[in-house]
């Protein structure tokens, strides 16, 4: 549901996406540094995918993940997928959009991860209590958990998540794209966005 909920969004999105274009100028300080933090924020979001994929495969439901970036986050999927989500807007160098990616993120992902909560309550009792007010759902505990030396790891589940890193960069190039065919007058820009 929260992704076919999250592609609607994209794709309602899509016409604004398509035709315009940032305000600051090419080559400029302010233009380098979107882009900087935009690949940043995507590369953060596709390791990080992967990262929490490795600690959650083949577990998921079977027992309560607390270790690795479930030390740091109740949610380090989704976080990982909310920087990607703000890393996409800023790489078309629009802090509009990466609000509205954001917003997007949360219209989409929230109520999953409030269900997902009342899961674990539901199945793993007072271990998913203390767990659960101990972590934030969202906002990470700044320290670097090192958790269990060795697990198993579901490798279906794994390659997906290294497939869907790999589609993370590409966000970065479809961006590039767009804005070069701007530059060049292949696709028109209607309106600028901040």
């Amino acid at each position: 549901m929260r992704l076919t909920l999250a592609k609607v969004c994209i794709f309602i999105l899509l016409p604004i996406i398509i035709f315009t274009k940032d305000i600051y100028k090419e080559s400029s300080l302010i233009d380098l540094m979107f882009e900087n933090i935009a690949y940043a924020l995507l590369f953060v979001a596709a390791v990080g995918r992967i990262w929490t994929a490795a600690w959650i495969s083949g577990n998921k439901g079977k027992r309560l993940v607390v270790d690795g970036p479930y030390a740091l986050v109740r949610h380090p999927l989704y976080l990982f997928s909310a920087i990607g989500f703000v890393g996409a807007g800023l790489a078309f160098e629009s802090l509009m959009l990466a609000a509205a990616f954001l917003a997007v993120f949360l219209v989409s992902h929230y109520p999953t991860m409030i269900r997902e909560e009342q899961f674990l309550i539901q199945n793993f009792g007072i271990e998913a209590q203390d767990y659960l007010s101990q972590r934030n759902r969202l906002w990470p505990r700044f320290h670097f958990p090192m958790g269990a030396e060795e697990g198993q790891v579901n490798l279906r589940i794994y390659s997906r998540a290294v497939l869907d890193a790999l589609l993370i960069g590409l966000i970065f190039l479809a961006a590039h794209t767009l804005e070069w065919l701007h530059l060049k007058g292949l696709i028109p820009v209607l309106f600028y966005l901040y």
